[in-house]
């Protein structure tokens, strides 16, 4: 890793805080250089928006914040991006796939035989390996066939770089650069990309894992600007081995600030965070208030008393932007918490989202497309013909077909 970098570890709560501090102290103003601040995903930017906006009351003139992805398109955006469309739609990549299957025996499945979901399966294949950075030259190359042992194993293997290979070569012939062209071009701009040379400092944050093209894009970045890690990493600590192999693979040898705070105060585990998927450890008391735990008969009891918490959170003080509901799946409360939210005159926000075939026009579409599919079911024939999504449906002569 680059020379200048500097990482910081610790749980979320104590990165938070050292990230705070930080933008606090480099304070961007008008006509001063900006910070770029980089997280893993849309959703984490969201929340170090508003952590230092709302919760750190911090003005943010100054602070840009960008994503892996959106980070690799200001970059390429500046300066330049070779000639080729990017085409980032997964069907005409699927398309493209299919056509590298006709042309190539690699997998040894006979086009009239091959699963209509199989060039989606072979795409996702090929774009890991893709994003890993390999090169099938490069492992013929260098390793031959001994990579692997197990010549079923080897041959299959064999067989996907025969496709990489197949389907870079017919991206090129079509005049299509690869969706990992923008992270590649990325990785070589940066070191003189006129646009990042603007930044006084690039805050990374939250991240645990990143391919190999991102991680070629990561290091080009780090070495062009002063840059910062927030690395959410406890040492010896279970609940955090989900971001040791990347700690010892990619920051291996790099001195880290350890934000560690045992007990942890300030999180809702409290002490108990100490001794999480740790079964040596002896249990951890929960603060009292912290967590509670309520028992109830079945979706529309859960919603209730999920509602009657919200309404005394919301009246000892908590703003309802601060109060959260989490199920594991969503579908079989929805109707039940936006019920029981409505009696108590709770605002409830469900972004995620209502399913599209819960509408009834969605779902007289996918019962059109699929009619020849499925043989024409007699009560799904019936049904298109009596709606009202079509102009000259006649409701009352589609009930004498039943």
């Amino acid at each position: 890793m680059s020379g200048r970098l500097q990482v910081f570890q610790g749980p979320f709560e104590a990165l938070e805080d050292a990230f705070s501090a930080r933008v606090e102290e480099l304070r961007p103003g008008p006509g001063g250089p900006p910070l770029l601040v980089v997280a893993p995903s849309r959703v984490l930017a969201d929340r170090l928006e508003r952590l230092l906006a709302v919760e750190k009351g911090l003005p943010l003139l100054g602070v840009h914040f960008h994503t892996f992805h959106s980070l690799a398109a200001a970059i390429v955006e500046d300066g330049g991006f070779p000639p080729g469309a990017l085409i980032q739609d997964s069907l005409f990549h699927d398309a493209v796939v299919d056509q590298v299957l006709d042309r190539t025996s690699a997998l040894g499945v006979a086009k009239e035989l091959r699963p209509r979901a199989l060039a989606c399966a072979v795409r996702a294949s090929l774009r890991d390996l893709i994003d890993a950075g390999v090169d099938p030259r490069q492992v013929a190359e260098n390793f031959g066939d001994e990579l692997m042992k197990d010549g079923e194993e080897r041959a299959r293997l064999n067989a996907l770089l025969v496709l990489v290979a197949a389907y870079e070569a017919r991206l090129a012939e079509l005049g299509v650069m690869p969706p990992s062209a923008l992270v590649k071009r990325a990785a070589a701009l940066a070191p003189v990309s006129a646009w990042l040379a603007g930044f006084r400092e690039v805050l990374y944050y939250g991240f645990y894992d990143l391919t190999g093209l991102q991680a070629d894009a990561f290091e080009a970045v780090t070495s062009a600007r002063p840059a910062r890690l927030y690395f959410p990493y406890r040492q010896g600590r279970p609940a955090f081995r989900f971001a040791g192999e990347f700690r010892e693979l990619k920051l291996s040898g790099r001195p880290a600030a350890d934000l560690d705070r045992p007990g942890a105060p300030g999180t809702a585990l409290g002490p108990a965070l100490d001794a999480l998927f740790d079964p040596a450890a002896p249990p951890a008391p929960v603060p009292e208030g912290r967590l509670a735990v309520v028992s109830a008969s079945g979706a529309r009891d859960e919603a209730w008393a999920a509602a009657k918490e919200a309404l005394r959170l919301a009246r000892a003080g908590t703003p309802l932007s601060e109060i959260a509901v989490v199920a594991r799946v969503l579908e079989p409360y929805r109707a039940a918490l936006a019920e029981a939210f409505a009696e108590e005159e709770l605002p409830l926000d469900l972004s995620a989202g209502e399913p599209v075939l819960r509408r009834p026009f969605a779902k007289a579409a996918l019962d059109l497309l699929t009619l020849r599919r499925r043989d024409f079911p007699a009560r799904a024939v019936a049904d298109l013909a009596a709606s009202p999504y079509f102009v000259s449906a006649r409701p009352a002569r589609a009930a004498l077909w039943r």
